[in-house]
């Protein structure tokens, strides 16, 4: 089953599109899609992360004698863990700090029943908080 998910960050003015995402079943509830997602994020994430090679020992000693280390390079990177990662996006949904919308209806019940067609569109939203003091 495929779905489309709309990732969107209010704060950002890039455009968005909608992404293709492979199900392996037709998820009964939003925690289920949540979970499905994320996994696929994930094992997306560690196949682009195997690809890059790791820094030569001897650039890496020149970083290290200079004090200068490139950012991206984690060469004890240990692997995601799915089931703290499916907690951490159901939490946000559950605190409001992420929005989900199948259409134009919003989903606020991790558990409540959903109806998945092949080829619905899923939009999240991720909401920025704005800091300062009151006034």
């Amino acid at each position: 089953m495929t779905v489309n998910i709309i990732c969107r960050i209010p704060a950002k003015k890039s455009g968005v599109k909608a992404v293709p995402f492979e199900l392996p079943a037709e998820p009964s509830s939003l925690r289920e899609l949540v979970r499905m997602c994320v996994i696929s994020c994930i094992g997306a994430y560690d196949r682009e992360k195997r690809k890059e090679e790791p820094i030569p020992e001897q650039r890496f000693r020149e970083m290290e004698y200079t004090g200068k280390f490139a950012f991206g390079y984690d060469g004890e990177r240990s692997a995601a863990d799915p089931e703290k990662a499916v907690s951490d996006a159901l939490e946000a949904i559950r605190d409001g700090v992420v929005r989900v919308f199948s259409g134009d209806t919003e989903l606020t019940d991790p558990d409540g029943e959903l109806h998945v067609k092949d080829g619905d569109t899923f939009t999240f939203i991720r909401l920025t908080m704005l800091t300062g003091r009151m006034w």
